[in-house]
């Protein structure tokens, strides 16, 4: 009788620990966090707007030619300009196409060297970044522009436009960055393009991108100073 009754307190013990392990485990998978739903694609922002503002922004597009045409027609465009009031629109408007323009031939320049006029494109870019920080947002950097332009990669250009600068703090003028740190120095075209043209024949190589973001990470904090732009003032930071 004994053997029984420890037997069936054993089951029972076996029972209750695998009770709570299960029960723990459940705890545990329900504290997980959910996963994030996946960002919208620039066509879905697009497609969510209210109607009028969508048309409002298209009417506004049609005399910006260039602008209309960029990457994925005007859909990037739009879903960027959604983000602004339209007092902004120009400004902003003339921000995306300097960035794409110079973000375009920047893409390039550790394959193919540096291209005739990427200085005007630079200087143009200053310009328009200098105004778009004036209105009161932080630019972005250059290779964001670049890898949409080169890549086609609009997501991140979408998300970090706009982000606002309502006390017109001094901010990082990423063209400042490019002109100190890339500006001087020659980019040839890459060997394995240099002997691809040479030979006819496919060619494989590597090649190095210039970095404004890691050139802005290694500067000191003199050369950070320098690249710093305050839009109350005229001058840099």
């Amino acid at each position: 009788m004994t053997g029984v009754i420890s037997a069936i307190l054993l089951v029972l013990t076996v029972a209750g620990l695998l009770w709570i392990l299960a029960t723990r485990n459940q705890k545990l998978q329900s504290a997980k966090p959910e996963p994030e739903p996946p960002l919208p694609s620039a066509r879905e922002v697009v497609a969510n707007l209210q109607e009028d503002v969508r048309k409002a922004i298209e009417n506004f597009l049609k005399s910006k030619c260039e602008i209309e045409r960029l990457s994925e027609g005007d859909i990037p465009v739009i879903a960027i300009l959604s983000k602004f009031s339209s007092t902004h629109w120009d400004t902003v408007a003339e921000y995306i196409r300097a960035g794409f323009q110079f973000g375009r031939a920047a893409s390039y320049v550790g394959i193919a060297g540096r291209c005739v006029g990427l200085e005007d494109l630079l200087q143009d870019l200053q310009k328009c970044e200098t105004e778009y920080a004036k209105a009161g947002f932080v630019p972005i950097s250059i290779e964001l522009f670049a890898n949409w332009a080169g890549w086609g990669n609009n997501r991140k250009v979408i998300d970090e436009m706009g982000v606002p600068n309502p006390n017109l703090d001094p901010v990082v003028l990423y063209t400042a960055v490019y002109i100190s740190s890339f500006m001087g120095h020659d980019y040839p075209m890459n060997n394995a393009l240099a002997d691809a043209f040479e030979t006819g024949q496919p060619s494989m190589g590597n090649y190095a991108q210039p970095s404004p973001d890691k050139a802005l990470g290694n500067m000191s904090p003199d050369g950070q100073s320098r690249v710093m732009y305050d839009p109350k003032g005229s001058n840099q930071a």
